[in-house]
């Protein structure tokens, strides 16, 4: 159930936020090399990593106490 919870709402974020979400965990690079590879600012990588973190906290907790 809970992995189901968690493909739905990685899914249900932008393309770019899935794309740092993908990179930093399951390529397991770091933000510097995502930075580097894509062209965008580490800054923008952070802010978008910290973005899709909170909404999958969120879209998780609302699921979960379902």
């Amino acid at each position: 159930e809970e992995a189901v919870a968690v493909t739905i709402a990685i899914k249900k974020l932008t393309p770019a936020h899935q794309e740092v979400l993908s990179d930093l965990y399951f390529l397991e690079d770091s933000m510097l090399e995502i930075s580097n590879r894509t062209k965008i600012a580490e800054g923008t990588i952070k802010s978008r990593l910290n973005r899709a973190r909170l909404y999958l906290a969120e879209e998780l907790r609302l699921v979960l106490e379902a």
